[in-house]
């Protein structure tokens, strides 16, 4: 099985590397980090540090904020993953705001 499984082309492996995703492991390196206090032998404030540090110079501008991810060509317009995004975020707040507006009623 595993020789049937060499013969057939490898597939496509995504290797970007989104800043929301980036974003959000910051936040849980930077909490785990203030959990551990003192322990933090695994160095995940620094490792965190070090990631918001690569996400400042490599998709920051002060003209349009973060971009969408980090490397790669730079895209000309907003990728279809960030429209859909901001499409279902704005939904979810519009929703949100609905059920809040019942719940006062």
């Amino acid at each position: 099985m595993l020789n049937a499984r060499r013969a057939r082309p490898t597939p496509f492996i995504d290797k970007t590397m989104y800043v929301c995703w980036n974003a959000m492991f910051v936040s849980a390196y930077l909490e785990a980090s203030r959990v551990l206090r003192e322990s933090d032998h695994l160095g995940c404030r620094a490792f965190a540090l070090k990631t918001m540090d690569r996400m400042l110079k490599e998709v920051w501008s002060e003209r349009r904020g973060f971009g969408h991810r980090i490397g790669g060509p730079r895209l000309k317009a907003r990728s279809t993953i960030s429209l859909r995004c901001s499409r279902t975020s704005r939904r979810l707040r519009s929703h949100t705001r609905s059920a809040l507006l019942q719940r006062r009623a």
